[in-house]
């Protein structure tokens, strides 16, 4: 059996193959136009969603004593080792930033903080709710120095003056998100 060597006339030519359309992206490059707003989005909703967990956790510590059947001084590690953990990971976010990058790590903030939010939120004692808690202060201490640098760096004066309204503003509404039961 030979093979012939002469090309087959009905084979097409690579001048008439199509050309597929270039794939549109799902990541958004910093040389596209709405880079710097989906990044102000990002940063003000991430310091929002901070303040207002900190916010709710103080309105909801009395249903949480008794939903856990927890005395004062164990309902207020709730709160203490939330602080104490992003104080405690603030010395590191500078030595962080340098090896991961800021906004790898503000985006790693934002996952540990979103992430152990839902644990929270499914915590199924006091010492579990404490525990995801350090990690939630972990979360925001990462995120939380990162915030003002990603908006320096990346959009605009105008984006950092938003970033400090909102997070102004998070006290007021947080308040508000668990509801307050002693009052109808």
């Amino acid at each position: 059996m030979a093979f012939s060597r002469t090309a087959d006339p009905t084979a097409a030519s690579p001048a008439s193959t199509p050309v597929p359309a270039p794939r549109r992206s799902l990541t958004i490059t910093p040389d596209s136009a709405s880079y710097k707003w989906w990044v102000t989005a990002t940063v003000m909703l991430s310091a929002f969603l901070v303040v207002v967990s900190g916010s709710a956790m103080n309105v909801a510590l009395p249903p949480i004593m008794t939903t856990f059947g927890l005395n004062l001084d164990q309902a207020q590690w709730i709160l203490t080792a939330y602080m104490i953990a992003g104080a405690v990971f603030i010395p590191t976010v500078g030595w962080l930033g340098n090896r991961l990058g800021n906004r790898n790590l503000f985006l790693l903030g934002l996952l540990i903080f979103v992430g152990s939010s839902m644990l929270c939120g499914i915590a199924w004692s006091g010492p579990t709710l404490i525990f995801f808690r350090v990690l939630q202060g972990i979360g925001s201490g990462a995120g939380g120095r990162t915030r003002d640098r990603r908006l320096r760096d990346g959009v605009s004066e105008l984006a950092h003056g938003v970033l400090h309204e909102s997070a102004a503003r998070a006290p007021v509404y947080g308040a508000g998100v668990p509801g307050d039961s002693q009052h109808p």
